[in-house]
């Protein structure tokens, strides 16, 4: 080292700048609208107290314990909800109107979100009931036709675009009547899903014939128009 030089030693990083860092990721990993467990956070890195900084600042928001959103992201309540729940009953499965929002088959989700589960299965979080539950008991419901998906940093199981339907039209009375599947039902057609798909998975679930009877029905009146 020549005369007059000196080692330069590099300043370790201060705790509030490392906080400002870790806002910032925190900020742009739920810019997107998703939501994140917090143990999903802490694996990148983000901090607990961050979490807590960002919450306490207004920055984020918690739909449930653990659970975290940017509410001006504009992220569905309904969604974030589904979310959380489906994380926090691990058999869960989202369904009917919320299924038909994660696949395309409506607009926007449910303000409160469906959520199916076994008959012997723990229906509440830390937080109280989550949403509408429905109560499966029948050969292949949590397999046939379900799919799975991440939003964020949480995974989501779900019934796909046919189950859907299906699903839809069985559960029709709870849900006030056949208008929602009527509408699933077009925009399935309309994205190039085949009827077929449809009753294959009606088939192996063993529908009641009174669905496959409106199922039919709707079939008709969709192909009409």
């Amino acid at each position: 080292m020549g005369p007059g030089r000196h080692l330069q030693v590099a300043k370790p990083a201060r705790n509030d700048e490392i906080h400002v860092t870790q806002l910032q990721q925190l900020q742009d990993l739920l810019a997107d609208g998703s939501v994140w467990r917090s143990s999903a956070l802490r694996s990148l890195g983000i901090r607990p107290q961050a979490i807590a900084n960002a919450l306490k600042a207004g920055q984020i928001s918690q739909v449930s314990k653990g659970f975290y959103y940017r509410a001006d992201a504009g992220v569905d309540p309904g969604l974030a909800s589904l979310v959380a729940g489906c994380n926090r009953m691990p058999q869960a499965v989202a369904c009917l109107l919320s299924a038909a929002h994660l696949t395309g088959l409506a607009d926007r989700a449910p303000e409160q979100p469906w959520i199916a589960l076994p008959l012997n299965a723990h229906g509440s979080t830390a937080c109280g009931q989550v949403g509408h539950l429905v109560r499966w008991s029948y050969d292949g419901a949590f397999e046939e036709g379900v799919e799975e998906r991440r939003i964020g940093g949480a995974s989501v199981r779900h019934t796909g675009p046919a189950r859907t339907v299906v699903d839809l039209v069985r559960y029709a009375r709870r849900l006030g009547g056949m208008a929602p599947a009527a509408a699933a039902t077009r925009r399935f057609v309309a994205s190039g899903g085949a009827f077929s798909e449809v009753a294959d998975v009606a088939m192996k679930l063993r529908v009641p014939d009174d669905t496959l009877s409106r199922l039919e029905m709707l079939q008709v009146a969709v192909a009409a128009g």
